[in-house]
């Protein structure tokens, strides 16, 4: 039997929300739509600058490289692999660790102002199929105590919390995995019964969180993506011209937090995942405080990409938010923020720790592979019961964000560079030393380093563009693989192309000769190295090359004079092909003068 432990919130800590309760005070107040601003209770605009913590209350398999998709269906396939018992103490688990406080006081330290929390109807109700009393609502403790707690600390660290309807009663898309949607079962628009629990729950939230000012306000219901108008439209929505369900679903949600909340904005999203507000324009009217909220993914960061909520803006007078976003690189982050902080836009990111490298945490899991290489389908690659416990404990473990790997780039991308494009170091740099390729600044693109593909724009080109080819390390262009040499930090610049380079700055530098040894794989290629004024260069012999391991070898240059005074290293892939560790400054000697004479 798998041993885990219960998940409880502690006494002490819901003593502590209940006493802070409405008297925790906010700096800037509940927040409030004027115009087409977002201010604060000094009616000073305020641009929302959020963190979204996707896969906490609600799991989406992709984020977790799962072989299935919707959450109810990654529960059934590790009961199925183990049993009832060990998979409810794995959820458990997994919503007591994947986020805490400490969480919100990084995000807080960090510089965001703002937590969209995405839940999952069903940890504050049961569904409706599983009600003792038909129609009748069963509330469940679970839910509203991880908001306390998550309120708590977003007071504590005085930042606002936006409740996101992640998941609605039934599903309200297409797109399974957004919203554990189940289409044996019948949707959130196909059952009068799902949308009175969905404006049931609006009001238990609402009353619970009236007077409770770090509610920067409630995000009514996620991405809507359902085809309403029967005329062959797109399935998500995005054709329909009506959404006449969706607009009388949130004139009733609104009607009924407005008699127990007047405080609070409401976000409202258009269908096709929350970008199509036809016939949905009478919201701007509908509530005095009443948000449009749009998601943005893969598009250009140019106003013609978001022209038609910038006109929806102007034409009904109503605030903008940008309540989800990311999952790019790190140039497109802050393209994007740039463009939103100009615009008066606030915004979301999407996710704060997944199973990759652009979120500010990466969950690492090896033993989680066993779960990732089972096909419930064909049966083919089934771990034994043995390895799937252990793979669902030790990803328990690992999802803990002292266990995943930091990725301050990713931070430094949203929260640094759009607002200082000065360039700095990644790690602490001194020659003499070793400098790791993969350890090039903190920068922007043309600024810290140069490569032809660093940003995905399907969604406006057609084209799936990755950035990082290896996908691993950091979330720039520059392209980072796995590396086995015996003398490495794990990785490599490598898929080099011609033009392409990174540059490094330098603490200390202690003048004199030097040997440089410039660590490589391949076979063909050309690199020049910029010191101050000296410009070196270095290429594979044609023949007699002295290989090591899988392929490594040095590339040195002999009796180099480094004097004072080096600011930063560059390293230019003049010819593309070699792949890089590392830099090597071997100090020689300090008495510089004969070789200056």
């Amino acid at each position: 039997m798998a041993k885990f432990k219960y998940l409880l919130f502690p006494l002490v800590i819901l003593i502590c929300i209940f006493q802070e309760s409405s008297a925790a005070k906010s700096v800037n107040g509940f927040l409030k739509r004027d115009g087409q601003r977002i201010v604060n209770s000094k009616s000073d605009n305020f641009i929302l600058r959020g963190v979204g913590p996707g896969g906490w209350m609600l799991q989406e398999g992709y984020m977790f490289q799962t072989p299935v998709g919707p959450q109810h269906k990654i529960r059934a396939m590790l009961e199925n692999l183990t049993d009832k018992a060990t998979t409810d103490a794995f959820y458990r688990e997994w919503l007591k660790n994947f986020f805490t406080g400490e969480d919100v006081k990084n995000i807080s330290d960090w510089g965001f102002n703002s937590i969209r929390v995405p839940m999952h109807y069903n940890l504050f109700t049961l569904p409706v199929e599983q009600e003792p009393v038909k129609g009748r609502n069963t509330w469940l403790s679970t839910g509203f105590n991880m908001l306390d707690s998550l309120l708590f600390w977003c007071e504590k660290n005085d930042i606002y919390l936006i409740l996101d309807l992640h998941a609605a009663p039934g599903g309200q898309g297409k797109d399974a995995n957004i919203s554990d949607y189940d289409p044996e079962k019948p949707s959130l628009w196909e059952s009068e019964a799902n949308k009175a629990k969905t404006v049931a729950l609006w009001y238990q939230l609402a009353k619970r969180y009236s007077k409770r000012v770090h509610i920067g306000g409630y995000d009514l219901i996620n991405e809507p993506n359902w085809a309403f108008e029967n005329d062959g439209t797109h399935p998500n929505g995005c054709d329909c011209t009506i959404n006449k369900p969706i607009l009388d679903l949130y004139k009733r949600i609104t009607d009924t937090i407005r008699l127990v909340d007047p405080n609070h904005i409401i976000f409202v999203e258009g269908n096709c995942w929350a970008n199509n507000y036809k016939g949905l324009h009478e919201l701007a009217s509908y509530d005095e405080n009443i948000v449009f909220s749009f998601h943005k993914y893969w598009s250009v960061n140019d106003d013609k990409s978001i022209e038609g909520v910038l006109d929806l803006r102007t034409q009904l007078n109503v605030p903008l938010w940008l309540g989800e976003t990311g999952e790019n690189s790190n140039v497109w982050f802050t393209d994007m923020v740039e463009q939103m902080e100009r615009l008066n836009i606030g915004w979301a990111t999407w996710a704060y720790k997944q199973m990759d490298i652009d979120d500010p945490y990466t969950i690492v899991s090896k033993s989680w592979d066993a779960i990732i290489n089972y096909n419930p389908e064909t049966g083919e690659n089934r771990p034994g019961r043995e390895q799937a416990v252990t793979a669902m404990n030790d990803l328990l473990e690992n999802i803990k964000t002292e266990n995943c790997k930091f990725n301050s780039d990713v931070v430094f991308a949203y929260l640094d560079a759009p607002f200082n494009h000065q360039r700095k170091p990644f790690k602490t740099h001194n020659i003499p030393g070793t400098i790791f390729a993969v350890d090039y600044d903190f920068g922007t693109l043309n600024d810290a380093w140069n490569d032809s593909d660093y940003q995905d724009l399907h969604v406006t080109t057609g084209k799936y563009t990755g950035w990082n080819s290896g996908y691993t390390y950091r979330s720039d262009g520059v392209d980072i693989g796995i590396c086995n040499d015996p003398i490495s930090n794990g990785y490599y610049v490598g898929w080099t192309e011609d033009g392409e380079w990174t540059k490094y700055s330098i603490s200390t530098v202690t003048p004199g000769i030097y040997n440089i040894i410039l660590r490589v794989s391949g076979d063909s290629g050309k690199i020049k190295i910029t010191l101050g004024d000296q410009q070196l260069e270095v290429a594979p012999p044609k023949k007699n090359l002295q290989k090591s391991g899988e392929g490594w070898y040095n590339l040195s240059i002999s009796d180099v004079l480094i004097k004072e005074g080096i600011k930063d290293v560059k390293l230019t892939f003049t010819k593309g092909g070699l792949n890089v560790n590392y830099i090597k400054f071997k100090h020689l000697s300090s008495e510089v003068s004969q070789t200056e004479n």
